[in-house]
């Protein structure tokens, strides 16, 4: 299964990938949805983020 949201902002890719911090990651949740971050380190490599969707319980994991 996969899904696919997408949010448009405003800014090029340069611009927003400089201003995405925890705060970037919980405005850019989807509507409806509530997001339990239990970890944020960045969006970098090496950084690690892990979220809870709910109502869904789906847990993702992002680690390199």
């Amino acid at each position: 299964m996969k899904i696919r949201i997408s949010t448009q902002v405003k800014g090029s890719p340069i611009q927003i990938m400089k201003r995405f911090d925890r705060a970037l990651f919980e405005a850019l949740s989807p509507p409806g949805m509530r997001v339990i971050i239990h970890q944020f380190e960045g969006s970098g490599e090496g950084d690690t983020v892990r979220v809870t969707l709910i109502p869904f319980g789906i847990s993702w994991l992002k680690q390199d």
